[in-house]
Parts: C-alpha cells; sequence; structure tokens
C-alpha cells in the first residue's frame, strides 16, 4: 500500500522546467566613458528558445540612466544560427505592445522588457537588441542610455525574463576612452619632367 501511495504522490507533482544559462553574451558600448551617452548592442543565445507570449528582460544596475529610452530607441533581431558573429539578424516588428508577429517593447525604471505576441524563438538561435541611436529597423532610434557615473567594476546587465533563460554581463566602465595623438610629417613631392612638356 505505501508503494502505491508513493507512486501516486509521485505521479501528481508538477514538473518544473529547469532554467538555462544563455551563451555567447556580449554587450558591446559605442563609449565606455563613464556618465557618456552610448549606443548598445547586446547579443546572446538563447538555449531554450523563447515562445508565444514570452518575456525577455534586460535589467541594468542603478547606476545606467534609461530615462530617456524609447521603444522607436530598441531593435530587436534574432539570428539564423547559434553564431552571433557570422550569422544573418532578421529583425522583427515592433511597438509599445504585442500583437500578432509585432513584439512589445517597454521600459519601466532600469528594465527594459521585450513580450512576444505569436512570436517565437527558435531554441539555441543568437538574438540581437540594439539600444540608442543605431535602433533604425521599426523607427529611428534618437536617445541612448547615459554610462554609469563611476569605474567601478559592478555595472552589470542581466537577462531574464518568463522564457527561461538568464544570464549577467559586467560591463567595465572607465574614466576616458579616447586616446589624442599628435605627429608631425614632413611633407614630400613627387613628380617628372619631360624634354618637351611641363
Amino acid at each position: 500500500f505505501f508503494l502505491m501511495l508513493l507512486s501516486l504522490c509521485v505521479g501528481f507533482f508538477p514538473s518544473n522546467a529547469m532554467a538555462a544559462t544563455i551563451t555567447s553574451y556580449s554587450v558591446v558600448l559605442s563609449r565606455l566613458k563613464v556618465s557618456e551617452l552610448s549606443n548598445q548592442e547586446i547579443k546572446f543565445v538563447t538555449p531554450t528558445g523563447v515562445g508565444a507570449g514570452g518575456i525577455i528582460t534586460l535589467t541594468y544596475s542603478g547606476e545606467w540612466s534609461l530615462t530617456p529610452i524609447t521603444e522607436d530607441d530598441v531593435d530587436f533581431a534574432i539570428g539564423t544560427t547559434n553564431n552571433c558573429t557570422s550569422a544573418t539578424f532578421n529583425e522583427a516588428a515592433t511597438n509599445t505592445t504585442p500583437s500578432g508577429a509585432t513584439w512589445g517593447i517597454g521600459k519601466s525604471g532600469q528594465v527594459i522588457t521585450l513580450t512576444s505576441g505569436t512570436g517565437t524563438v527558435t531554441a539555441d538561435r543568437c538574438v540581437r537588441f540594439r539600444v540608442g541611436t543605431n535602433a533604425v529597423s521599426s523607427g529611428t532610434g534618437a536617445n541612448q542610455i547615459t554610462n554609469p557615473t563611476d569605474v567601478d567594476d559592478d555595472d552589470t546587465v542581466i537577462v531574464g525574463g518568463s522564457f527561461g533563460d538568464t544570464g549577467t554581463s559586467a560591463v567595465d566602465i572607465i574614466t576616458d576612452d579616447q586616446v589624442v595623438v599628435t605627429a608631425t610629417v614632413q611633407p614630400t613631392l613627387t613628380f617628372a619632367i619631360s624634354d618637351n612638356t611641363i
């Protein structure tokens, strides 16, 4: 009786999907200087994929300023393979709310949220976000994220959401990201003269 009861109880426990860790995660900024406006390109491979109605979030640590970012400042694209370097990316239609194949993009505080309507991402594909004036697919980006105000090592962008995959990227913000180069170049002049024409 005990074994029968145990087997019945085990059968009624719901199975929980285990979250997977994203791979090939990169956050590339157009400027790394403290307090500087910057475009961002974020890529990662989702082992699980995204089903209809799924949500992906990008959560920024507190020192980033996302205040002016709107839907037009964010592009989302799906790669044809899991190679984030060589994949061809197909831009997805976006709007402020999801509808059918159009993905919804919203921002609240330090979080950018992408919500699927009926759109999906196949498992083991690279996806790409562009945030800033480099977003040109569904509207033209006019605003950028402001980099953190100090050079400590706790500046992060965390991927999460209901789709089940997670990952964290630490971004190294520096005091100055530009190098001034000066040089003196001696001028030279080379020409040829023929016997009868100058």
